[in-house]
């Protein structure tokens, strides 16, 4: 669904009544999905609102590796709007599942790679900031890639 999202808009209109009117994961899965695709549109008030619904309802979801690619969905958005501390939030939390489980160690090494690029973006000093390229930084892991937004300075 995430890669067709062009697509993905026209069925989430279909099944919105259904979500609903049906089970809690069904509506989970509904405003997650939404806010991907929110996030896609780069609508990022539209994104959060669907995630903050969600998340509203996650405790209700069994499966803790559901509930860390939640957290890790939203700490790239939260990245994206340069929400820092949520983001490195939402980031620990995920990482922290995904730790546990060891089958998920490339998504453990995305959710350090997501905690890594907010620190720099957050906590960095202009020197140290211009020992990196000064056009674009980024971070790669597998097919990966994460651009590091460069820092606001008071």
């Amino acid at each position: 669904m995430t890669e067709n999202y062009k697509e993905s808009g026209d069925l989430l209109n279909d099944i919105k009544s259904i979500a609903l009117e049906s089970c809690t994961d069904d509506m989970i899965q509904y405003y997650f999905f939404s806010g991907l695709y929110e996030f896609y549109k780069k609508r990022f008030t539209q994104t959060i609102n669907f995630y903050r619904i969600a998340e509203s309802h996650l405790h209700k979801i069994p499966d803790e590796i559901e509930r860390a690619e939640f957290n890790y969905q939203v700490a790239i958005a939260y990245y994206e709007i340069r929400q820092n501390y949520f983001s490195l939030n939402h980031a620990e939390r995920a990482l922290e599942s995904f730790k546990a489980n060891g089958m998920y160690s490339n998504r453990a090494a995305t959710c350090q790679m997501v905690i890594a690029c907010n620190k720099i973006a957050k906590f960095s000093s202009p020197p140290i900031i211009s020992t990196f390229r000064p056009s674009e930084l980024k971070c790669s892991f597998n097919s990966f890639s994460l651009k590091i937004l460069p820092p606001k300075f008071n």
